[in-house]
C-alpha cells in the first residue's frame, strides 16, 4: 500500500559524542520511510521528490513488477533484448542497468555537505552502513576494501552496461566475489540523491549478481535505518506514512515524467 497522512515516530537512539550531537542539532532528523513494493515509475518519482524536499530522507522499498532500471547516461538501445520482455525505467542516477527482483533498493535524500563534497568520500556512509547492517545479520562478506575508492569518480558512466558486472573498489561483496551491493549518486543544486541495490538473491538474468544463498531479511530495512543513522550522526525519526504534499507531488512526477518517453528514451 502506499503511504499516505501524517504520523511519525522516533525509535531509541544509541548515545552519540558531543560533536555528532551538535551536527544533528543543526541538521535535524533522518527521516526514514520504510516502504513496500511499488511501480517502477512511482519509485523513481517519490525518489525525485525526496531529493528537491528539505532535510535529510532515507527510504528502503522494493519494485513491482520485477523491472529493469538503466542509469541516467544509458542507452537504451544497448537493452532492445531486455526491454521487449520487461518493464523498464531510466533513474535519475547514473550507474549501470539493475534487475530489481529479489531485491533491496535504498534511496537517500539529503544536503551534500552531510556526505562530503569529494565523490569519492560521499559514497563511505551508506555503503558502511549496509556493510554494518548485513555484518550485524551475521551475513559474511568480503572484506573492506580501501577508503581511498580509486576509480569511484567515474562510476556515473558505466565501464559495462550492467551494475553488477562492475564492481568498483567500494561496492560490497559476497567471500566468493559475488557483488551484492552497488550505488550511485545523482547531484542537483547543494543536494544529493544516493541510491543502491542490495540484491539478495540472483535473477535468471543476471546469475552473477546477488547472494548465492538466501538469508533471513525481514529485519533488515529497520536495521538499515538505525546503522545509517548512526553513521550520519542524525537522530531517526520513522515516518509511518508519507505526508500528503509529498504523496502529491510524487503522483504528479511520476504521470508526467517518470512514464513519459520523453525520459526514458531521452539517450
Amino acid at each position: 500500500m502506499r503511504p499516505s497522512g501524517k504520523g511519525s515516530s522516533a525509535p531509541r537512539t544509541t548515545t552519540r559524542s558531543p560533536t555528532r550531537n551538535r551536527r544533528a542539532m543543526d541538521e535535524g532528523p533522518l527521516e526514514i520511510l520504510l516502504d513496500g513494493p511499488h511501480s517502477a515509475a512511482w519509485n523513481m518519482a517519490l525518489d525525485e521528490t525526496l531529493l528537491e524536499t528539505p532535510g535529510a530522507w532515507f527510504r528502503v522499498y522494493r519494485w513491482w513488477p520485477r523491472t529493469l532500471s538503466l542509469g541516467y547516461f544509458q542507452k537504451v538501445g544497448d537493452f532492445e533484448r531486455e526491454r521487449t520482455r520487461l518493464p523498464w525505467i531510466r533513474r535519475p542516477t547514473g550507474g549501470g542497468a539493475i534487475l530489481h527482483d529479489d531485491e533491496w533498493t535504498l534511496s537517500l535524500a539529503l544536503p551534500i555537505q552531510s556526505l562530503g563534497r569529494q565523490v569519492s568520500q560521499s559514497y563511505l556512509p551508506l555503503h558502511r552502513a549496509v556493510r554494518s547492517a548485513l555484518e550485524a545479520l551475521g551475513v559474511p562478506l568480503a572484506p573492506p576494501p580501501s577508503d581511498t575508492a580509486p576509480g569511484i569518480d567515474s562510476h556515473a558512466r558505466p565501464r559495462t552496461p550492467w551494475c553488477f558486472n562492475d564492481p568498483i573498489s567500494l561496492d560490497l561483496l559476497s567471500p566468493d566475489g559475488r557483488k551484492v551491493f552497488g550505488s550511485a549518486q545523482r547531484r542537483r543544486g547543494d543536494r544529493v540523491l544516493h541510491h543502491g541495490s542490495l540484491i539478495l538473491s540472483p535473477a535468471p538474468e543476471t546469475p552473477r549478481a546477488g547472494f548465492a544463498k538466501p538469508f533471513p531479511n525481514k529485519t533488515l530495512p529497520l536495521l538499515l535505518a538505525q546503522t545509517l543513522s548512526q553513521t550520519l550522526g542524525l537522530p531517526p525519526r520513522l515516518h509511518l506514512r508519507l505526508p500528503p504534499p509529498l504523496c502529491a507531488k510524487a503522483d504528479s512526477l511520476a504521470r508526467t515524467k517518470f512514464s513519459a518517453p520523453s525520459w526514458n528514451k531521452k539517450r
